[in-house]
């Protein structure tokens, strides 16, 4: 399960991070803050994934086709080629259709 939590830090992302239910803690964001999360998450033996510094990664679902994987995979990657922090530099696909999206790149 994956819960996806947006909003203003704070009060919210303390209670989550340090909640016993929480078995890992997944962070995109600044340096700063990654630290913070580093170590309220640390201190109570928690796994931790710190992304910093502003690439994403994009997770495509099953549900679509290969071709709007790839059309996803191009926009996500290179609108305004690339230079925003938004630009995905991962991306995470099914691997029943990874053959597939990856022929479609090529061609």
């Amino acid at each position: 399960v994956i819960n996806v939590v947006n909003g203003a830090g704070g009060e919210i992302a303390q209670r989550l991070i340090t909640h016993p239910a929480c078995a890992k803690v997944s962070f995109t964001g600044s340096v700063a803050t990654g630290e913070k999360v580093q170590q309220a998450a640390s201190a109570s033996g928690k796994r931790v994934t710190l992304e910093l510094g502003g690439k994403n990664a994009a997770l495509f679902l099953d549900d679509l086709t290969p071709e709007a994987m790839v059309n996803g995979i191009i926009e996500a990657g290179y609108l305004n080629q690339g230079q925003i922090c938004a630009a995905a530099e991962r991306f995470y696909l099914p691997q029943g259709k990874l053959d597939a999206v990856l022929a479609l790149l090529k061609d």
